[in-house]
């Protein structure tokens, strides 16, 4: 094998294009790591039939309305809305201020919006059936995907995630979900079944600041479930239940818990 000796005006040009390169990259880095690696990504799919509402409310008219209609408590006062058929809500929850959140849809690989919330603050985005899509966040989020028009009588079961990550946790920022309607009694439930993994005071507060309620729990045992229950969505022009000034809250605790809903007839998995 014949080995060629480079030139010293070759190794002068590959040199300064080494440096060109190394200078680009601490110039702009923005575009090597941000764009392919957010801080917080939530990711998640629409399964068709997920309608926020009875897209055949009975009789039509009036009625069809009031079925797919939602009121929510936000900051003391009632918001109505009427979700698109053919959509689920997505609810994304700032744990901090100043948070930048972004909504994709993955396989158009489209922005479905973007917008900057503060703590305790909610945005809620209508994702159309079939979607598979991405939250990212630049701090902390909470997410929660809500559909069907069942949610409005049986509610949803879930756990909520702590604010550190995971399900246990010392702060818990999210969604009060619906919970059943207390006077079908094989549908009793709660938002708040809170459990300690250790002595604990428990304070939980609304998005308006106000301490909503508060509690002790011993090492194993749990909040029982009538008195968990907190201000949730409910369907068009039905009064809200539970307590607080709004639909968003913060759970603080003085030691480990976790908190899920109860629902005596859904299924739920435990993480």
């Amino acid at each position: 094998m014949v080995r060629k000796e480079v030139k010293p005006k070759t190794r002068s040009r590959i040199f300064v294009v080494i440096l060109l390169t190394i200078l680009v990259i601490l110039l702009n880095p923005m575009s090597a790591v941000s764009s392919a690696s957010p801080e917080y990504a939530y990711y998640g799919y629409v399964p068709v039939g997920t309608d926020a509402g009875d897209p055949n409310g009975a009789g039509g008219g009036w009625a069809h309305t009031q079925r797919r209609g939602i009121d929510e408590l936000i900051n003391g006062d009632i918001h109505n809305f009427v979700p698109p058929e053919g959509t689920a809500l997505l609810d994304v929850i700032g744990v901090h201020d100043d948070t930048y959140v972004e909504i994709w849809d993955i396989l158009a690989n489209e922005l479905l919006g973007s917008k900057t919330i503060s703590g305790l603050e909610k945005w809620t985005a209508f994702i159309k059936f079939g979607t598979f899509f991405k939250v990212v966040a630049d701090k902390r989020v909470s997410v929660y995907q809500n559909g069907g028009h069942w949610f409005i009588y049986a509610g949803d079961v879930t756990f909520y995630p702590s604010d550190e990550e995971g399900f246990v946790g010392r702060s818990f920022t999210f969604l009060a979900p619906k919970f059943p309607d207390a006077y079908i009694a094989y549908l009793y439930g709660s938002n708040l079944l809170c459990t300690a993994l250790e002595d604990t005071h428990v304070t939980i507060y609304d998005s308006t600041g106000k301490e909503v309620t508060g509690f002790d729990l011993e090492q194993g045992t749990s909040l029982p479930y009538n008195r968990g229950r907190l201000a949730s969505r409910v369907n068009y022009r039905t009064p809200t239940a539970g307590g607080g000034g709004s639909i968003m809250f913060r759970a603080v605790s003085t030691g480990l818990v976790s908190i899920r809903t109860l629902n005596q007839r859904s299924f739920v998995a435990v993480p």
